[in-house]
């Protein structure tokens, strides 16, 4: 159930970052945005776990208790969707 919660603020993160980059350059769908942000936030965590363990763990330790873990992972969802919603809002932006 914890890796569920976890996955699921992940998610959030990453649809809120791709939202936000996203709109600021103004491409592509909402819809698109929101799909591609959540993978993009569940992928970053994941990456991030597996590549940098040290800054997984200092990202999920910046306040104590479980509410501070699901911050981290809010916050390392946000930073993946972030960066694939700024590529999606660079690649789908309108031309002329």
């Amino acid at each position: 159930m914890s890796s569920l919660i976890a996955t699921a603020v992940q998610a959030l993160g990453g649809i809120v970052g791709a939202n936000i980059f996203g709109a600021m350059t103004r491409g592509g769908g909402a819809f698109v945005r929101t799909l591609v942000g959540a993978a993009a936030g569940v992928g970053a965590a994941w990456a991030l776990q597996m590549n940098a363990p040290a800054t997984f763990d200092w990202f999920t330790n910046l306040t104590p208790g479980e509410a501070g873990r699901q911050f981290g992972y809010l916050l390392i969802g946000a930073g993946g969707g972030a960066l694939v919603g700024l590529l999606v809002g660079v690649m789908f932006a309108p031309r002329g």
